[in-house]
């Protein structure tokens, strides 16, 4: 997959329908805390594959003026289902 493939597909278009109220939960929950730890959840490529996370940290990202600039997560543990 290209960087652009990876940056470009909207993230709410990585949990198929069933999850996206999961999903919301966990932004809203990134977006009061700054930040959550040990996320897990199934996803979805922009190519069509379904994988599992775990153990993922998301958290808000700021520019250099302090301005709210979106979310960003990381994991390292996940897994094709």
């Amino acid at each position: 997959m290209s960087w652009n493939d990876i940056t470009s597909l909207e993230s709410r278009f990585s949990a198929e329908q069933p999850d996206r109220i999961q999903r919301e939960k966990l932004l809203y929950e990134v977006r009061t805390n700054g930040f959550i730890d040990n996320y897990e959840g199934i996803r979805i490529a922009k190519g069509g594959h379904r994988f599992q996370i775990k153990n993922a940290t998301v958290w808000n990202l700021f520019d250099s003026d302090g301005e709210y600039y979106g979310q960003a997560a990381m994991f390292s543990d996940w897994r094709f289902i």
